[in-house]
């Protein structure tokens, strides 16, 4: 059992125990021991359990340690079994709206029948919700604001939530045997208010292809697509996570960082500068008059270029490079 997967079971405990009116700190314990065990980024949780080693980590009490030892015996938690009982399938999803909470989820599901974000939404379009003691109209309003953001903003994360996962997600990636180097590259690195998906750019000493297929079978992943892009492969976890893998040449990574890094819009003003200095690109690799340029790392980049430093956080071809074309 990785530690992904597992967090994501001690996550869902968490949100029932809320929905379920379970007392708050019960609910909190789960959430901050699913945290701790993200951050703790290990393939297999088996010897960490064995060891001992788990038990001492902070965050991991008697309760959820007891859960992770049974999910990496049977990988299943009879705890989140006996809290779905008789429980909506769609009632956690609730939880997620802003400005409800578990004790309104209860009022609203025991008095009007509501199990899903569509009950709800029709219960508040409809009047009833408004009906409700302690609800009122504007309650009404606020919920369905709620919801109208909740599904607008679903794929997105907040900067801090998104660059602790891509801290996470880099370290591991590090460590395969195939990778020399990677780094965060896209809307984190860029620094973006809210972030769509992870960008992490991975320098290969074997074939890039082979890395990135191998990232897509880890453990924790429930969904992945090859990209168009050789090396390319775009990676769904349990938990929702959202990881596009960029694996490369030796030579490649200063190319695919930038690339990876900057907006379309600034990729494309780079592009459109580098024809002057007699510079294309074909993907991740750089070329003069069809030579192959060997680009280590950003700062080599940007030299060829004629370009000084465009630091990311202000990629987003708003002129930044007009104004490094003029030093």
């Amino acid at each position: 059992m990785d530690s992904r997967t597992a967090a994501h079971f001690l996550s869902q405990i968490g949100a029932l125990l809320e929905v379920k009116g379970e007392h708050k700190f019960k609910a909190r314990a789960y959430a901050g021991a699913a945290r701790a065990l993200i951050a703790l980024d290990t393939d297999d949780l088996g010897p960490l359990v064995r060891s001992g080693e788990l038990a001492k980590t902070p965050g991991i009490g008697p309760a959820t340690l007891g859960v992770v030892r049974e999910l990496v015996e049977t990988g299943e938690s009879s705890y989140l079994a006996k809290l779905r009982e008789g429980m909506p399938e769609g009632l956690a999803d609730l939880m997620r709206v802003p400005g409800l909470n578990a004790a309104k989820i209860q009022v609203i599901h025991q008095s009007l029948g509501v199990e899903t974000l569509e009950d709800l939404e029709r219960v508040a379009e409809n009047g009833q919700l408004a009906d409700l003691p302690r609800f009122g109209k504007k309650t009404a309003e606020r919920i369905l604001k709620g919801i109208s953001i909740l599904r607008r903003n679903t794929h997105l994360e907040r900067f801090p939530q998104a660059a602790l996962e891509a801290h996470v997600l880099v370290a591991n990636v590090v460590k395969h045997p195939d990778v020399i180097q990677a780094d965060v590259a896209g809307s984190v690195r860029r620094h973006n208010e809210v972030i769509a998906d992870i960008d992490i750019v991975a320098e290969c000493s074997a074939n890039p292809v082979d890395v990135a297929a191998s990232f897509a079978r880890a453990p924790g992943v429930s969904k992945a697509t090859l990209g168009a892009e050789p090396g390319s492969v775009d990676i769904r976890f349990v938990d929702g996570t959202h990881l596009d893998m960029h694996c490369v040449a030796r030579g490649d990574f200063g190319v695919a960082l930038w690339r990876a890094t900057g907006s379309s819009s600034h990729v494309e003003a780079v592009v459109e500068h580098a024809k002057s200095k007699g510079i294309t690109f074909e993907g991740n690799t750089a070329l003069r008059q069809s030579k192959r340029l060997r680009i280590p790392d950003e700062e080599i980049l940007f030299a060829e270029l004629g370009l000084s430093w465009i630091p990311p956080e202000m990629r987003e071809g708003m002129g930044e490079v007009e104004a490094a074309a003029e030093g």
